[in-house]
C-alpha cells in the first residue's frame, strides 16, 4: 500500500508541475502576441496617415 500512495503523489506531482509550465508559457506567448499586434496596428495606422495625406500636413 505504501508504495502506491507514494507513486501516486509522484503522478500528482508531476501533473502539477506539467500544467504550471504550460501556463506560464502560455502567459509569454500571450504577451508576445498582444507586442506584436500593438506594433502591426501602430505600423499600419502610419501607413494610413502617409496614404491619406494626414501625416504629411502634421510635418
Amino acid at each position: 500500500m505504501e508504495t502506491i500512495f507514494c507513486f501516486d503523489q509522484a503522478k500528482r506531482q508531476i501533473i502539477a508541475y506539467a500544467f504550471r509550465g504550460i501556463s506560464k508559457t502560455s502567459q509569454q506567448k500571450d504577451r508576445t502576441m498582444k507586442i506584436l499586434l500593438w506594433a502591426i496596428l501602430i505600423i499600419f495606422l502610419i501607413g494610413l496617415l502617409v496614404v491619406t495625406g494626414v501625416f504629411k500636413m502634421i510635418f
